[in-house]
């Protein structure tokens, strides 16, 4: 019988120890595509596994929601979610997890013209004049409305807003520039002619008439003028005619038009 000895044993494969580490305020998971590797912070984490020597193993780092993936260091290098180590030795990887950070652009609002307004914001944020630029979280729609002051119209919107309602919105991929513009309100006005027959005056309140050296006066639309008559020594009032009527000496007349 042949005899054997330790030297003639085949020696069997080796097997070589990767390690993988979580790091960073973020957090995530990394796996391998060779079974074995299943690491993320828990009590059934596998955060390591022995290959046979020469085997490459792909790594794949998968981070949290509200996590982004920072990189890898030790035996693993570069900033892919996915890296490749090959067992020549013992090797430990270490994946970075960093708690995201949430991008911010900002909208700034100008008022314009020669009127008086506002304009707020929803979310809150914008309240102009006193405060006319906030940051937004990076995809936010922001309502923005402009109320005109007593006295004033809203003309509009420009800049990264559009059109003439009071209401717009923007959103917020970017920074952004909207300007609100307010006008002076263009009071509309009627034209009141007094014509006086026979010898009398005619005065009007508010002031304007004084016939029959000034018989017609203009009036902002919708004011009611209250005309009187005052007859002469000698003559008597005869009453009103067209647009007034009555024969009291007292009469008013509403300016929706104009009016004789």
């Amino acid at each position: 019988m042949a005899s054997s000895s330790i030297g003639d044993r085949v020696a069997g494969p080796a097997f070589h120890l990767l390690a993988v580490n979580l790091s960073g305020d973020g957090s995530g998971a990394v796996t391998s595509t060779s079974a074995g590797i299943d690491c993320s912070v828990g009590a059934d984490a596998d955060c390591s596994q022995r290959y046979r020597e020469g085997s490459e193993v792909t790594l794949t780092a998968a981070p949290a929601s509200g996590s982004t993936f920072a990189g890898w260091s030790g035996d693993c290098g570069g900033s892919s979610q996915t890296t490749s180590v090959t067992l020549a030795a013992a090797r430990s990887c270490t994946a970075t997890f960093d708690v995201e950070q949430e991008q911010t652009a900002t909208l700034n609002v100008t008022v314009a013209g020669d009127g008086v307004g506002t304009v707020t914001s929803s979310p809150s944020g914008i309240s102009c004049p006193s405060g006319c630029s906030a940051s937004y979280d990076t995809g936010t729609e922001v309502t923005l409305t402009a109320a005109p002051a007593s006295g004033s119209t809203f003309a509009g919107w420009s800049g990264d807003c559009g059109g003439n309602s009071q209401t717009t919105s923007v959103t917020m991929d970017a920074a952004r520039s909207c300007t609100a513009t307010f006008n002076v309100e263009q009071q509309q006005t009627a034209t009141l002619n007094v014509t006086v027959t026979g010898s009398g005056t005619v005065t009007s309140s508010p002031s304007g008439i004084s016939c029959p050296a000034d018989c017609s006066a203009s009036y902002d639309t919708g004011t009611e003028v209250t005309l009187s008559a005052a007859p002469a020594s000698g003559s008597t009032f005869a009453g009103w005619g067209n647009d007034c009527g009555g024969n009291s000496q007292t009469t008013s007349v509403t300016m929706d038009a104009a009016r004789s």
